[in-house]
């Protein structure tokens, strides 16, 4: 029996076999991707000119879109930050303002004759009571808040009620001494008269009948609205029994104390 040995010449005959399937598999790799270089080149020279102009085009217009669209967003949102900042739109309240301003201390005081005061008009007494409505800062009776403070409220300018009830007091005043001097035409005061109450012209409300009016009706509910409960007894000063009101002591807020913020505040 006779055997029969492959030898090494076969070995090398696999060897090589193997040797040429590989070298076969990447001309075949190669020839691939040499085809498909080819083929991306072939579109590139299939884009004409004109396609390639329009292409460019296309990519600068999405990139002007993206741009704008940023810039919008960024002018939305600046105004949001704006509005937001601002104050928003104002309605008469229903319910009590808190005041930004201090709680003035307290004092008792008595109230007696002044002669300033309690005199016929003159000079000295006019002076007086006209400086009764506030310091003056360009508006009397008026203080400036601060800007932080100011955006809780309609205006950065705000009257104190004092100032607007002295103010009221003062021209019901002089309204009476003038009509008792004669120095008051009666009926043409009276043509100033509204006819709607609620809807007074501007020198309807500053220099006509409605004014001193108002002042009366604004200082009876400033008056109920204080409700000053200080007790007064009856006393015969005249000779008789009456209520004078003096020599009696009220709680009163210290009057510099205010009067020295709204000087320092006044706007």
């Amino acid at each position: 029996m006779h055997f029969f040995s492959a030898g090494p010449f076969a070995s090398n005959k696999v060897f090589w076999s193997s040797r040429s399937s590989l070298h076969q598999g990447e001309d075949a790799a190669s020839s691939r991707r040499s085809s498909e270089e080819g083929e991306h080149e072939d579109k590139k020279v299939l884009l004409s000119p004109t396609a390639q102009r329009k292409r460019q085009t296309n990519r600068r217009f999405l990139t002007s879109l993206l741009v704008n669209f940023a810039l919008v967003l960024a002018l939305v949102g600046t105004l949001v930050v704006q509005h937001t900042g601002q104050k928003q739109s104002w309605t008469r309240p229903k319910s009590l303002l808190h005041s930004p301003l201090p709680d003035f201390p307290k004092e008792i005081k008595m109230f007696v004759v002044d002669s300033v005061f309690l005199s016929l008009p003159t000079d000295e007494s006019n002076e007086a009571w006209g400086a009764l409505h506030g310091p003056f800062h360009e508006g009397e009776g008026f203080i400036r808040l601060d800007n932080e403070t100011a955006r809780l409220y309609p205006d950065s300018k705000a009257g104190l009620s004092v100032f607007h009830q002295l103010h009221c007091l003062g021209a019901l005043r002089m309204l009476m001494w003038n009509m008792l001097f004669d120095k008051v035409d009666r009926e043409e005061l009276l043509k100033t008269w509204p006819e709607d109450v609620h809807n007074p012209t501007y020198e309807q409300a500053t220099q006509g009948m409605w004014h001193y009016a108002h002042c009366f009706d604004y200082l009876r509910q400033s008056v109920q609205c204080a409700g000053d409960v200080s007790l007064e007894f009856v006393n015969e000063n005249t000779g008789l029994s009456v209520v004078d009101g003096l020599y009696y002591p009220h709680k009163c807020t210290n009057w510099d104390s205010l009067w020295g913020y709204a000087q320092e505040h006044g706007g």
